[in-house]
């Protein structure tokens, strides 16, 4: 399992528990936030190839 695939499998059950949490993008790559507040990003490297 990749390190993004991992991130975004746990950020769904954060998204399910929380409404509040939602996918944005910030740099043209997928990340989390929460309202407009940047929360998490998946190793930059990374998020390049999924």
């Amino acid at each position: 399992m990749t390190a993004s695939t991992l991130f975004w499998q746990l950020a769904a059950e954060l998204q399910a528990e929380n409404p509040a949490v939602v996918e944005g993008t910030i740099m043209k790559v997928r990340c989390l936030r929460v309202g407009t507040e940047f929360v998490a990003l998946v190793d930059y490297k990374d998020a390049w190839t999924s």
